[in-house]
């Protein structure tokens, strides 16, 4: 009877331990939605973007939004149609044609408004070009302080490569926008099938495609071919295949090995693979197997998940070594560098010209890495307590309080533009810096739709484990963009998730209003 009781008490503290990181991920995105209309009106931070309205507004709008949709899909869940719609064949249907057209529109969208953009892009894409003629890059100085880029540096002067055997050259850029167009456009697809599958509804996945096409593949993001588009297909992929495959050492062959990859091109990636062991670990050490695995089968996965590491890290080696990439590591900028960042109280946690500048002129790695550390230690001395919980304020408001992820925000955005459509560069405000009122608009609209359904997590009580791993993800995210460097853009690595997560939300809603009225 002792050992019955004590196995109980192992069950239950092993099933509430995920909901208690879930927990406090939405004590989190309810504490960024109340900065957000409360504190954002009235404070001045580096990335503040008017709008013509407060975020209460676009709140109210977003509300209203919700119930349209509601009613809508109430009207069809009581039509003719229910069947054919729940079907799993008529789902899969959709999603591949809803792909198809979202690609469409992408196209449409680099027609009218593609441009040559300035930043970090400036220095990889003549990298890009150069390993595409098979020449040597001449821009290594770049790459020995920015070796995260070297991966999609080469992955991109691979596919250019490819695409001059099929008769496409001297359109580089053209052909860097088209992938990151396409990651983008299989991102969303595949979230929508996660989405069906960590709830089985179609009705989720249907609704993430439909919001994950207009916030996320509509974004004017994907006409940057940059890490931020190219990376969002790992977790994404990632994390169909968690909530689709079942359970087998080659599931954890590929999450791990996509997750990965998706770190070579944004090391954040790796946080969804990071959440996924964390809420693991912690209901095993708990004595509750969420794989009902023995430790043989623990012992396969992670021979699985280690074969996978040692392939990914050959895949980065070999694309490198194919691009002609090689780099004095004792050059590179490490974490305190960005830790050291996002200390920084007078840019606010953002990039900084000095700092860069300061860890620029120390050669060794490890002297770099000390003096960092000293200057990050001294900030937050400086700062005090109260200082940090006002620099992580600022933080999260230059993170959260805009829905175009601080679209144009980046130094010399518009170099050269190419695109034919001038209504559609003034809507996206391609050119000027500053989106048209309506793009503001909706984009802020719908952002405030998606947190506010984050919130609306405290509704279900009894969470799924694939829904508290993908809180756990982007809570670890916020905490990562709260230490180190912030950027708006960082966010749109995981955008997908910030989808799901919202449209799980409203159904919880949804479902309780429908409880009451039964």
């Amino acid at each position: 009877m002792k050992r019955q009781g004590s196995s109980g008490m192992g069950k239950k503290v092993a099933e509430t331990i995920p909901r208690v990181g879930r927990g406090i991920a939405l004590g989190y995105f309810t504490f960024v939605l109340l900065a957000l209309l409360l504190v954002s009106p009235w404070l001045d931070f580096s990335m503040k973007r008017e709008r013509g309205a407060p975020n209460g507004l676009f709140l109210l709008a977003a509300v209203g939004m919700a119930i349209l949709t509601g009613c809508a899909a109430l009207w069809l869940r009581n039509g003719k149609l229910r069947s054919f719609v729940e079907q799993e064949t008529t789902f899969r249907l959709v999603v591949t044609i809803g792909g198809l057209l979202l690609l469409t529109a992408q196209i449409v969208i680099c027609y009218g408004g593609w441009f040559v953009t300035g930043w970090d892009v400036l220095h990889v894409l003549p990298s890009v070009d150069e390993i595409a003629q098979g020449l040597p890059v001449s821009d290594i100085a770049y790459y020995e302080m920015y070796p995260n880029n070297l991966f999609l540096t080469g992955l991109q002067g691979l596919l250019t490569r490819c695409a001059a055997l099929v008769g496409i050259t001297g359109k580089t850029y053209a052909v860097t926008v088209m992938g990151s167009c396409i990651c983008v456009a299989v991102s969303v697809c595949l979230s929508a099938v996660a989405a069906r599958q960590l709830v089985r509804s179609v009705w989720v996945g249907y609704a993430c495609l439909l919001l994950g096409g207009g916030f996320v593949g509509l974004s004017p993001w994907v006409l940057v071919p940059y890490s931020d588009t190219y990376g969002m297909l790992c977790p994404a992929l990632a994390l169909c295949l968690y909530a689709c495959m079942r359970d087998r050492p080659l599931k954890w062959f590929w999450i791990v090995g996509v997750c990965l990859v998706g770190t070579w091109i944004k090391p954040t990636a790796l946080l969804f693979l990071v959440a996924v062991v964390l809420v693991h670990a912690a209901l095993y050490l708990c004595g509750k197997k969420p794989l009902h695995l023995h430790w043989k089968g623990l012992v396969l996965r992670a021979g699985a998940a280690a074969l996978a590491g040692i392939l990914a890290l050959g895949a980065k080696a070999g694309v490198s070594a194919a691009a002609g990439l090689a780099v004095d590591p004792e050059k590179a900028f490490g974490m305190a560098h960005f830790a050291m960042l996002g200390l920084n109280r007078q840019s606010e946690g953002t990039w900084n010209l000095e700092d860069v500048s300061f860890s620029g002129e120390i050669p060794a790695a490890k002297e770099r890495s000390r003096e960092n550390w000293k200057v990050a230690a001294a900030r937050i001395r400086e700062m005090g307590p109260g200082g940090l919980g006002a620099l992580a304020m600022r933080k999260t408001l230059n993170n959260y309080d805009d829905g175009t992820f601080a679209w144009a925000r980046e130094g010399g955005f518009f170099e050269t533009i190419y695109g034919k459509l001038p209504a559609l560069q003034k809507f996206y405000g391609i050119g000027s810096g500053q989106g048209s009122p309506a793009f503001l608009g909706i984009a802020q609209t719908l952002w405030l739709l998606i947190l506010a359904g984050l919130v609306l997590g405290w509704l279900r009580q009894k969470p799924g484990l694939g829904e508290c791993v993908l809180y756990v993800t982007l809570l670890g995210l916020s905490l990562f963009l709260t230490i180190f460097e912030c950027r708006g853009r960082y966010l749109l690595l995981y955008a997908p998730y910030y989808v799901i997560g919202g449209v799980l939300g409203w159904r919880n809603l949804y479902q309780r209003l429908a409880r009451g009225r039964g």
